[in-house]
């Protein structure tokens, strides 16, 4: 999947991408000491990201243009009209090069994420099965105080209990959406935010689209790192399949090893609550709603941290695994936190997933700016990908 660098800069990169530096009969020049205000042309490095992920990019872009014009896509928006679908590639880089430049971005961490199809039930038909709970009115209510509700354990211990009457008088509101077969799927969901149920007992129905709908108010804690603490793993073996097959193995296993799984599953005590998607939502072509209230597209948007990245931020990122890319801020997450750090939207379904499951690079990333307005030809560098991101300095 990743793409190739045409010129590779082995001071500087060794990082984010190890290779075997051979010597070369004349050393290349040094790439240019970055300055206040560079900026980098888009045409060449948009070539290296190729056709295919730009419009990806660019459908992202124009979901977003139609239903939430955050500020910081303005400018794309205004010149999307000029760069359409039925343009030729040529083109379209260099209508996208005359409005648009790079500039130095942040360096950090992607990982990914995806939207889950689980198997369940509306009605519950096994006491194996596990519940998505809609918002309930006490968890409302402790946001708006800027408190904690139930934390994950109180809330199961509750809900083991099935009289309805005490969970209507302790936690009014709680109430199931959809049963879920597997535990674990279950409790990735949480982590996920969203995703689609194909419901058993309604036989040809299209698939019960779920997304966030609030949580507990309680922080989020990995569990990978509660399996290392315990000794269970090593950091290096964790990941989303490895984590899914321990917690399986041992929640069919003995009550002791089926109570060790649920200890480790509470010690995240955070707890989400989900509400169903529109239909309109429940086409395959279709993803999730990100923070932005935009479908999310798959391998070209991203949650992050607005507090660094706006929401509606454009970005050429490059990881080792990937290549350059282009992607577009539209979701935020619990654990995405910082400069830098990035989770990709890999699609719905299986494959999706196994991309999501043990992805974890690296990355270096440049800015999409508008032209400057005070110039009409702002100092920019004709450089590929690899060069400019070297010549990047400070928050790289």
């Amino acid at each position: 999947m990743g793409m190739r660098i045409s010129i590779f800069i082995c001071i500087g990169l060794s990082v984010l991408i190890p290779r075997i530096c051979q010597a070369q009969p004349a050393a290349p020049p040094a790439p240019e000491k970055p300055v206040s205000g560079q900026v980098f042309a888009l045409a060449p490095l948009i070539a290296e990201v190729g056709e295919s992920r730009t419009r990806q990019w660019l459908a992202a872009v124009r979901l977003q243009c139609t239903t939430n014009k955050a500020k910081t896509v303005e400018g794309l928006c205004t010149a999307l009209p000029l760069v359409t679908d039925a343009l030729p590639w040529h083109e379209i880089t260099q209508r996208l090069d005359q409005i648009f430049t790079l500039k130095c971005g942040a360096r950090g961490l992607m990982t990914a994420y995806y939207e889950p199809v689980l198997k369940g039930t509306l009605a519950r038909q096994s006491d194996q099965q596990i519940a998505l709970y809609a918002l309930p009115e006490g968890a409302v209510k402790a946001a708006q105080a800027k408190q904690t509700w139930f934390s994950r354990g109180e809330i199961e211990n509750l809900t083991a209990d099935t009289q309805s009457d005490l969970i209507s008088k302790l936690a009014p509101g709680l109430t199931p959406i959809a049963w879920i077969d597997d535990p674990v799927e279950a409790f990735f969901l949480h982590i996920q935010g969203s995703g689609r149920v194909q419901l058993r007992d309604l036989a040809g129905s299209p698939l019960l689209r779920v997304g966030f709908a609030g949580h507990n108010g309680h922080g989020y804690r990995a569990i990978g790192s509660t399996l290392v603490n315990l000794g269970e793993m090593q950091r290096a073996e964790v990941s989303a399949n490895s984590i899914k097959a321990w917690l399986s193995q041992r929640l069919r296993g003995s009550q002791d090893e089926r109570s060790r799984a649920l200890e480790v599953m509470r010690s995240n005590p955070r707890y989400v609550f989900f509400k169903r998607m529109a239909e309109a939502m429940s086409e395959v072509a279709s993803g999730p709603l990100g923070a932005l209230a935009v479908p999310l597209t798959n391998m070209a948007s991203v949650a992050a941290d607005p507090s660094f990245h706006p929401l509606g931020t454009s970005l050429l990122i490059f990881t080792g695994r990937l290549g350059s890319q282009l992607v577009q801020v539209q979701d935020v997450g619990g654990a995405i936190k910082g400069a830098g750090r990035f989770d990709l939207f890999t699609g719905t379904g299986d494959a999706a997933g196994t991309l999501a499951s043990d992805f974890k690079e690296n990355l270096r990333s440049l800015e999409i700016v508008p032209r400057s307005s005070k110039d009409d030809i702002p100092p920019r560098l004709q450089l590929d990908v690899a060069t400019a991101l070297a010549s990047c300095s400070g928050g790289m």
